[in-house]
């Protein structure tokens, strides 16, 4: 009796430890997003993706480093980002979220470069917020991972006053891009000077994409 039972119990084992191993594969990512001068508060994260009571990582000015960056579910990870060298802040009129704060360099003769290490392998999108407060304040934004650049995308420069608009568009306030992670390779975030003298980072938000 004794042996039955074992071989039945290992017979149990080989059936079911396969199923144990795979899902522990299909372990989910979230999302993790930056905001960049001034923390708007729970309930005030007004992105385009996620909820307004999510968890955000603050950037204050001046800050050139956060290790263990927090996913929107508030669970810290492994992704580490580094901030090139800045020393100013500002706010849009007319927004209170994540939009508002954006964090600059007072030279005026700077590009200002985001860099996230330690994202999962994966496919991914990014929204990059970028934007002062005047119409030619406006960014063009460059990603890269690892050798392989994704292009550049510029914010509003049409010299109106539509990047205050309420409602957060592409290409108006932020711009998106679609990538993919397959190793250790660094995510890099370049704000270019556009429209005026200096660049500027409001939020980042990046987003696993599911298969």
């Amino acid at each position: 009796m004794f042996v039955r039972t074992m071989a039945v119990a290992a017979l149990i084992l080989t059936v079911c430890l396969p199923i144990t191993v795979q899902a522990g594969r299909k372990k989910s990512k979230a999302a993790v997003n930056v905001v960049f001068g001034l923390d708007p508060g729970v309930g005030q994260y007004d992105g385009v993706v996620g909820k307004p009571k999510d968890t955000w990582n603050l950037v204050d000015v001046g800050v050139r480093e956060l290790n263990g960056l927090r996913n929107r579910k508030g669970k810290k990870t492994p992704v580490r980002l580094t901030i090139s060298e800045h020393d100013g802040e500002w706010g849009i009129a007319g927004h209170a979220g994540i939009y508002h704060a954006y964090i600059y360099h007072n030279n005026r003769n700077v590009d200002l470069q985001a860099v996230f290490d330690g994202l999962p392998e994966g496919r991914y999108k990014m929204y990059v917020y970028a934007h002062g407060d005047a119409p030619n304040q406006n960014a063009e934004i460059e990603l890269a991972v690892g050798r392989e650049i994704y292009g550049r995308k510029a914010t509003l420069d049409d010299g109106s006053w539509d990047f205050r608009s309420p409602t957060l568009t592409e290409g108006n306030q932020y711009v998106g891009f679609e990538f993919t992670v397959t190793g250790s390779e660094s995510v890099r975030v370049t704000s270019y000077r556009s429209g005026s003298s200096y660049s500027m980072f409001n939020a980042i938000q990046i987003v696993p994409l599911v298969k």
